[in-house]
């Protein structure tokens, strides 16, 4: 009988009782799964809590297979556990709803008044590609979350959401500068060629060390040719000379064709003043730039 072993889980000390033990009573409850009536599936559950808490290993590992299995009969009790002040605990449980596809918990989950649940919602949302959801967060009044809402759907390649971000972008205090970072990299990744001009819209110097990466990222992506001129200056910078290649290169094979004989000039020129004290991995980048423009 199943809740013979089920009393044999009760009984035993979960934090000392080898693993081998435990896994060999798992095993036989896992056969008779079917059988379990409401009251032993609750008894069930929580024994298999107790074993994620207490051990982590292979029984931890059975203990949460057997939930995934369970998870249609015991779907509001697992869903609870994301409330959990355990942080392992709220991590099995996303990957139990993960693990059975279900979209239908996350709708209520993202009205929640905690924003570490709505938060939940979304990392749900995100590993099963449900972009519909994942929109809902850029209207959420938290900036944690409707971050985490623009850099899901920019990994997801939502190109809908982008006029969305770049108006969160604006709304945001140039003083947030942590969430500013995590919104214009979701705008670079959904390949904006105007990302450059926001940072500059945004902030009095892009040349701070802060954020002169990003902004290098970002004018690699630009159409605009004028962008090329600081790319070009941030070349001088031996800090932030490999940023500045490698969004030169991206410039360069974005806008090939429309790149005159002057600037081509203009961009073998500053290289070539430079080139003495690059890195190895810096004059790869050099040769592809030249090889792409045929200097």
């Amino acid at each position: 009988m199943a809740n013979e072993e089920i009393e044999k889980l009760k009984k035993i000390d979960l934090s000392t009782e080898e693993d081998d033990k435990i896994i060999d009573i798992l095993d036989v409850i896992e056969l008779k799964l079917h059988s379990l009536n409401q009251q032993e599936l609750n008894e069930l559950f929580d024994v298999l809590v107790k074993i994620l808490e207490k051990r982590k290993g292979i029984p931890g590992k059975r203990a949460e297979e057997i939930l995934t299995a369970l998870y249609p009969k015991v779907k509001e009790k697992v869903v609870k556990l994301l409330w959990s002040d355990n942080a392992y605990i709220r991590s099995v449980a996303q990957r139990i709803i993960i693990n059975n596809r279900d979209k239908s918990v996350l709708p209520r989950l993202m009205k929640d008044h905690d924003r570490d649940i709505r938060k939940f919602a979304l990392d749900i949302a995100f590993e099963l590609g449900d972009a519909d959801l994942i929109r809902r967060g850029l209207d959420d009044p938290d900036t944690n979350v409707f971050v985490s809402s623009a850099e899901y759907l920019s990994r997801l390649g939502d190109t809908s959401s982008l006029s969305k971000i770049i108006e969160l972008f604006r709304k945001v205090s140039k003083d947030d500068l942590y969430s500013l970072m995590f919104l214009i990299e979701a705008i670079i990744r959904l390949d904006y060629d105007k990302a450059h001009l926001l940072l500059k819209e945004k902030f009095d110097d892009v040349k701070d060390p802060i954020i002169a990466g990003v902004y290098l990222r970002a004018c690699g992506i630009s159409s605009d040719l004028n962008a090329i001129d600081d790319i070009l200056s941030a070349i001088d910078e031996e800090n932030m000379r490999k940023e500045a290649l490698e969004s030169l290169l991206s410039f360069i094979r974005k806008n090939e064709k429309n790149i005159s004989e002057n600037l081509k000039n203009k961009i073998r020129e500053k290289i070539e003043e430079k080139i003495a004290s690059m890195t190895t991995s810096q004059l790869e980048d050099v040769r592809k730039i030249f090889d792409i423009l045929k200097i």
